[in-house]
């Protein structure tokens, strides 16, 4: 269903002044506690684009991971105060794509998804921190947006980046082939879905550094960030997005995939959840617990809210004659991508040692 324009502009404003006030709050949260840090990770990344500016190969190290270190190189030569202010930036901008989301699949309240993104605990937490989910969320978001606008050339070279910023994201590619596919796209316009691991594995083995290639094909199992069940990552991950969005996600995102171009946001979302709690349960690699959910937990979310008062809605629109909503109250707004981060198990955040780096 097509929204109004004037709905729409109404709409934009709403959930523009939404993401300022959460980017407000995000840097001024950031610049009030500088020397914090959530774990040990959210350091060295930092560090990595740092040395960078003086040895350039840290731009290739898979440690690092190239797609957080060329997006911090720049900041992290003015300190780690500009780096966590770029993460506000990134996530404020995460979110106003997951708005974007929703208002391209026609949603009717899509300005909602912004505070549900922002009242996740972890979306808010990552936007303080220097850790690969934050800049992944927006490659993410910005990749779904450009696909859903059909521009599926920029959009396969957007995830290629993601890629390179945490390796589970490689279990994008065939959803974007598939999708392209399903579209009627011709492939050879992927053709850009694979030049940023090229480009990046390419240069590692010219100039000696150890490519991302080997932790693909060749991954070492590690219960650095915690081990569990088949439950552990679904148990942790109704605390990274609290429960009551992940309530209203899991009540919700069963209607998104109706919508045109809501099937690639739920294959997303689920392949995404899938591989975590695989990686999580069998110790495949150390990977901290991660979901493709932070807007998306808002994804579902706001559909839920829609769905659980439909019926007080339709009760409502009975009993108002000729109220424009007597049709139904089951529109639903969603939103999508990023990724919400547990800390490692048993880490705490340590305020002590982040200013002698910066």
């Amino acid at each position: 269903m097509r929204i109004p324009l004037s709905a729409e502009l109404q709409q934009t404003r709403v959930a523009a002044g939404l993401v300022m006030v959460g980017l407000a709050v995000s840097a001024v949260g950031g610049f009030w506690s500088t020397n914090g840090v959530v774990q040990f990770d959210d350091l060295t990344h930092y560090l990595y684009a740092k040395w960078a500016w003086r040895w350039p190969a840290y731009l290739l190290d898979n440690w690092g991971r190239p797609g957080f270190t060329a997006m911090y190189f720049l900041p992290a030569g003015w300190g780690w105060p500009a780096c966590r202010l770029l993460s506000a930036v990134l996530t404020a901008a995460s979110a106003w794509l997951a708005f974007r989301i929703a208002a391209k699949l026609g949603i009717r309240h899509a300005w909602a998804v912004v505070p549900l993104a922002y009242v996740q605990p972890l979306f808010f937490q990552l936007s303080e921190t220097t850790l690969t989910e934050t800049p992944l969320a927006l490659y993410l978001t910005l990749a779904v947006y450009l696909a859903l606008c059909g521009r599926w050339s920029w959009s396969a070279a957007v995830i290629s980046i993601g890629v390179l910023t945490r390796h589970e994201a490689v279990i994008f590619l065939p959803i974007w082939l598939l999708f392209a596919w399903r579209d009627g796209v011709p492939l050879r316009r992927l053709w850009p879905i694979v030049w940023a691991p090229a480009l990046v594995n390419g240069l590692a083995l010219v100039t000696g550094v150890e490519p991302m290639l080997k932790q693909w094909f060749v991954p070492e199992p590690s219960a650095q960030y915690g081990h569990g069940g088949w439950l552990t990552y679904f148990a942790r991950a109704l605390h990274a997005f609290g429960p009551g969005v992940a309530v209203l996600a899991m009540t919700g995102l069963s209607g998104v995939v109706r919508r045109r171009g809501g099937g690639l946001v739920v294959a997303c979302l689920v392949t995404y959840f899938a591989t975590q709690t695989i990686i999580r349960a069998l110790g495949l690699f150390a990977s901290r617990i991660c979901a493709f959910s932070r807007a998306g937990g808002a994804a579902g979310g706001d559909r839920g809210v829609e769905r659980l008062a439909a019926p007080l809605g339709k009760r409502w629109a009975k009993a108002t004659p000729g109220h424009p909503d007597r049709r139904s109250v089951d529109d639903a707004s969603l939103a999508v991508g990023g990724a919400a981060t547990r800390p490692a198990q048993g880490a705490e955040p340590d305020r002590r040692r982040a200013a002698e780096y910066s």
